[in-house]
């Protein structure tokens, strides 16, 4: 068996890792960045954003470009090659304030899955959340599924046409 070794320490919230071109990938939360970091543990930020997000959540389109989620805003965030980060899609009227959207994954035909928690941790009672897809274009599409996670999502049977 391969002797384990720590790989990266110094996180405040590590959350949501993803493995890419080889190399792991993860959101830290505290820090608002998503990190890449190697089998070696050399660490780069990818994306540090500016603006308060809890969670940051993230995925890729096909042609390369990296999605993010900005939770409380309601917006879901595409990177362009200079680093820049532009208005994909606006999810802020589709969720009631203050109920963040969070996770993503995206199938191989671009089409984003984005869910909306619905509730507040701190609440007695909460709403059903909500699920919705972004087309490659950023155009939105209503998804009837009803999901905590759409890491639950990978199947191509749940995949919009």
């Amino acid at each position: 068996m391969p002797e384990l070794h720590t790989l990266l320490t110094g996180l405040a919230f590590g959350e949501s890792p993803r493995w890419h071109e080889g190399r792991l990938l993860l959101a830290d939360w505290g820090s608002q960045e998503i990190l890449a970091v190697t089998p070696e543990g050399q660490r780069e930020v990818m994306v540090k954003v500016s603006f308060p997000s809890f969670p940051l959540c993230f995925d890729w389109l096909p042609d390369g470009h990296l999605l993010l989620v900005s939770s409380r805003e309601g917006q879901l965030l595409r990177v362009e090659p200079s680093g820049e980060l532009v208005t994909h899609a606006d999810l802020s009227s589709l969720a009631r304030k203050g109920l963040p959207w969070n996770e993503i994954v995206i199938d191989g035909r671009g089409n984003a899955y984005i869910n909306n928690q619905g509730l507040t941790f701190l609440a007695a009672s909460s709403l059903l959340g909500r699920s919705l897809c972004s087309r490659p274009t950023g155009q939105l599409a209503r998804w009837p599924m009803a999901s905590p996670s759409p890491t639950a999502w990978r199947s191509p049977l749940t995949t919009p046409r």
